[in-house]
């Protein structure tokens, strides 16, 4: 997680710092979901070198949400799940958006807003399918089938 933080920090996003970081970080995602859900266009990126990048932050972001959610730490979880979605967003479709999406929906499935959830994994399931990714479309299955019965 050390190396991935440091990651982050060289690809221009690092991690908050403190308790209050995270919690302003966190509500900043969730800002920032909600803006790019109606807005996405002016968060697109366009140039190749910073696509990379965003590419790079967004994999990190991803690949945290686990281990913050395992060691239960979900402000943090929540944070790194919104970020790797929002960042991957803003460059053309991957694999990552999947998962990010796809994680996420275990999440908001067990809260009142489980129809995002099934939103976010009717989109997960395209991305997957459009890539033709087997992997993706089980591990987005998989998440899904936490929450529902």
């Amino acid at each position: 997680m050390e190396h991935a933080a440091r990651a982050l920090t060289h690809a221009g996003f690092p991690l908050p710092r403190s308790t209050f970081g995270w919690f302003l970080g966190m509500v900043g995602q969730l800002g920032m979901r909600v803006a790019q859900a109606y807005w996405l266009a002016p968060f697109v990126e366009s140039e190749p070198a910073k696509q990379e990048r965003v590419a790079i932050a967004a994999r990190c972001c991803q690949r945290f949400l686990e281990p913050y959610f395992l060691a239960n730490l979900p402000m943090q979880g929540l944070y790194v799940g919104l970020r790797a979605i929002n960042l991957a967003e803003r460059i053309p479709p991957t694999d990552i958006l999947a998962r990010g999406l796809g994680f996420m929906t275990m999440l908001v499935g067990a809260t009142p807003l489980r129809t995002v959830a099934d939103r976010w994994t009717d989109r997960a399931l395209k991305l997957a399918e459009d890539h033709g990714d087997d992997q993706d479309a089980v591990y987005v299955l998989n998440r899904r089938g936490c929450y529902s019965g």
